[in-house]
C-alpha cells in the first residue's frame, strides 16, 4: 500500500485554536459573574466546534518517491511533471458522510487496498476551481429539483433528475423523438459535475447554486460492482451560504499551493531516482503563475456555455415529462 506522508493540514487553523483555547482560559480566571462566564462558555465552545470542523476538501499528498514514474508509449521515458507529482489521495467532507471513501464491502472484496480513492491533486484542484464559474452561475429556485438526487433511483439510470429524465430519452425508444428537448436541458444543466481519472464507477459529485446558496449533491447508490457497493456516501445534498462556500475553496486553494511547494522542494532536493525526468522550475514558475491569480478571477471569468433561457428549459422540461410519460421521485 502506498505510503501517506503529508497531510495537508492548515497550520493556520491550529493556530487560531490554540489562540481560542487561550482566550477561554483568560476568561475563566478574570470572570467574576458565573451567568456572565457560563455565556462566554458557551460561545468559545462553539468558535471551537467552528475551527476543529474538518475542511470540506481534505488530501494527503504521497511523497513523490512512492508515486509511479508515468511514461510514454514506448516505455522508455519515466518522468514526473506537473500534476504528475501531486498524486495522493482526496476526499470531501459533506455532512456526516465522506465522499470517495470506499465500502467496508468493497474493500474487503478487493483485499488490500487504500480506504480513500488516489487521484492527481492538480487536476482535482483545476477541475473543482476552474469551473466555479460554472458551478456558481444561478439556477432558478423552481427549478433546483432537477439537480436534486431522486427519492428511489430508476435502474441503470443516474440518480440526479434531470439527467435521468435526458438518459431515458436518449436511451429508449419512444414513438415520438424528443432528443432535441432532452439535449436542451442537457445544455441548461451540465458542467456541474467533478470528473475524475480511472476510478471503477466513479463517483457522481456534483456543484451547482441557487441565488444565495451552494450545492453539492452526490448519488452512488447505483455504484456497485457484482452487487457490492462502492462508496460509503450513498447519496445527499450538502448545503453552503454562498460566503462560506467561497472561504473552503479558498482556504483548499492556500493548502493546494503550500502542499505543492513542499511537494517540488523535495523532487528539487533528490527524492526521486535519476531516471526519472522531472521539469522543477517550470512547474515552480507555473504554480506560482496561478498562485498569483485570485479566486475572484476564475469566478468572473466566462463560461464555455451560452446563457441560459430558463423559461425555455420551463418548456422542454415539461414537454418531455408529456412525451415520455417518465416519472421521477
Amino acid at each position: 500500500m502506498i505510503k501517506k506522508h503529508y497531510e495537508a493540514t492548515s497550520s493556520r487553523r491550529l493556530q487560531q485554536l490554540g489562540r481560542t483555547i487561550f482566550q477561554i482560559c483568560a476568561l475563566h480566571r478574570h470572570s467574576n459573574r458565573r451567568t456572565n462566564l457560563r455565556a462566554a462558555e458557551g460561545s468559545e465552545r462553539k468558535i471551537i466546534s467552528d475551527m476543529v470542523r474538518r475542511p470540506f476538501v481534505e488530501f494527503e499528498l504521497f511523497h513523490p518517491s512512492q508515486i509511479f514514474p508515468w511514461n510514454n508509449s514506448e516505455g522508455n521515458d519515466p518522468q514526473l511533471i506537473g500534476y504528475q507529482v501531486s498524486q495522493g489521495s482526496i476526499w470531501f467532507n459533506a455532512g456526516a458522510q465522506k465522499l470517495l471513501e470506499y465500502s467496508p464491502e468493497i474493500l474487503a472484496r478487493w483485499g488490500e487496498a487504500p480506504t480513500i480513492a488516489d487521484q492527481m491533486l492538480g487536476r482535482i484542484y483545476m477541475d473543482l476551481i476552474e469551473q466555479l464559474n460554472r458551478f456558481l452561475e444561478p439556477i432558478p429556485d423552481d427549478l433546483l429539483w432537477w439537480m436534486m438526487p431522486q427519492c428511489v433511483p430508476l435502474p441503470h439510470a443516474p440518480g440526479i433528475r434531470w439527467w435521468a429524465l435526458t438518459s431515458h430519452v436518449w436511451n429508449a425508444p419512444t414513438v415520438i423523438d424528443c432528443t432535441y428537448l432532452a439535449d436542451r436541458i442537457c445544455d441548461a444543466f451540465s458542467g456541474r459535475t467533478l470528473l475524475f481519472d480511472r476510478l471503477v464507477q466513479a463517483p457522481d459529485i456534483h456543484f451547482w447554486a441557487s441565488g444565495t446558496e451552494v450545492f453539492v449533491s452526490w448519488d452512488n447508490r447505483n455504484k456497485i460492482v457484482d452487487g457490492i457497493p462502492i462508496w460509503t456516501a450513498t447519496h445527499g445534498v450538502q448545503r453552503f451560504a454562498r460566503a462560506e462556500f467561497l472561504t473552503e475553496m479558498q482556504d483548499f486553494r492556500d493548502r493546494y499551493f503550500d502542499a505543492m511547494s513542499r511537494q517540488l522542494a523535495l523532487v528539487r532536493g533528490g527524492a526521486l531516482e535519476s531516471s526519472v525526468r522531472t521539469e522543477v522550475e517550470r512547474d515552480e514558475k507555473y504554480l506560482q503563475a496561478d498562485k498569483a491569480k485570485s479566486l475572484a478571477e476564475y469566478i468572473a471569468a466566462p463560461t464555455d456555455f451560452p446563457p441560459t433561457d430558463w423559461e425555455s428549459i420551463r418548456i422542454a422540461i415539461k414537454k418531455t415529462i408529456e412525451l415520455t410519460k417518465l416519472q421521477l421521485t
